[in-house]
């Protein structure tokens, strides 16, 4: 991985993170590359642990949701936020997602999902 200014996280055996622009997942006992996809430029991501995904800000300035999983890259959702470069962090407090560049930032109330 080559994670130029980004973080990775732990999931299961597996570490995600980013490799140049793309989004990438690691075998972390071979450090063998599971698979590559999704062209987030200097993004940013966090894991949502409890729902094996993984929230992922792109530097255009969306938001997607990837399933944290080591069977193959899935986009689930995206959404386009901002219209300018982002690198910052996204945060999650409670229900709510708040997420920033160097000019605006925005906050969504995140539902409940329902078994």
């Amino acid at each position: 991985m080559k994670p130029y200014f980004s973080d990775f996280v732990v999931h299961g055996d597996y570490a995600y993170g980013f490799d140049g622009s793309l989004l990438a997942c690691i075998d972390i006992a071979t450090g063998e590359r599971v698979w590559k996809g999704g062209r987030y430029g200097g993004g940013q991501m966090l894991l949502l642990d409890d729902q094996n995904l993984l929230l992922v800000t792109s530097e255009q300035g969306d938001l997607a949701l990837v399933r944290a999983a080591p069977d193959g890259f899935e986009e689930v959702s995206s959404l386009p936020v901002f219209d300018a470069k982002t690198w910052n962090h996204p945060v999650v407090v409670g229900d709510v997602l708040l997420v920033r560049n160097d000019r605006e930032m925005a906050a969504y109330r995140l539902g409940t999902r329902s078994n």
